[in-house]
């Protein structure tokens, strides 16, 4: 899970969006020759069912997404404007081409080595902050917000941005993993409406306790 935080104060609050990371979709389509599943109908799928935006990390090895599918997941994106597209990635890797060429909303840079199975780690910081901040503004100047995967620790946060003792929002979550083995039994629509329930929930008030 990819967490984005908020302070509850800006102009992006309110609830949590779900964006599905369709990557383990594209890993189950590598195995065969065959274009099945097609990633961009589960793409359509999970939008049509109400998530709030798509991620997908394309690495290297092409192991799962592969360069070919990212501008046609943008293409796709642009008959849903209501929603975001989110390309994950190593900054010092490949994610900058594809940001460059396709301008997705968001890029979350991620500090994933070639070999490593899942994201695991965040970058360090403040340590990393000189070199990072060069692809930060790259990103910023194509116009594509930046979003850094960060470990949960209170330093790391103030230096990403200036946070202070908590974190009072979550802005979005972006699933994947747990998503598509959660459709395996429901099907996808009805785990991304499910977990949809569970956002809903979470930011339902507390009911009022009588004395």
């Amino acid at each position: 899970m990819n967490p984005q935080v908020t302070s509850g104060l800006d102009a992006r609050r309110g609830t949590t969006v779900l964006s599905v990371n369709v990557n383990k979709v594209a890993l189950l389509r590598n195995s065969r020759t065959l274009d099945l599943p097609n990633l961009r109908r589960a793409a359509t799928i999970a939008l049509e069912a109400g998530a709030g935006g798509i991620t997908i990390h394309p690495r290297p090895d092409e192991r799962h997404i592969r360069a070919a599918d990212v501008p046609e997941l943008a293409a796709l994106m642009k008959g849903w404007p209501q929603a975001e597209f989110n390309i994950e990635g190593n900054p010092f890797h490949n994610l900058m081409g594809f940001v460059e060429r396709v301008r997705p909303h968001q890029c979350t840079f991620v500090p994933d080595s070639v070999e490593q199975s899942t994201s695991d780690h965040g970058w360090r910081l403040p340590a990393d902050e000189d070199r990072l901040r060069p692809l930060i503004d790259a990103a910023h100047a194509v116009g594509v917000r930046v979003s850094l995967f960060i470990d949960p620790d209170a330093a790391a946060m103030r230096t990403a941005r200036e946070f202070l003792s908590t974190v009072p929002g979550v802005e979005e979550v972006s699933i994947g993993h747990a998503m598509i083995a959660d459709a395996v039994e429901l099907g996808l629509g009805e785990a991304v409406r499910a977990y949809l329930r569970c956002i809903h929930l979470a930011h339902a008030p507390a009911p009022a306790v009588r004395a």
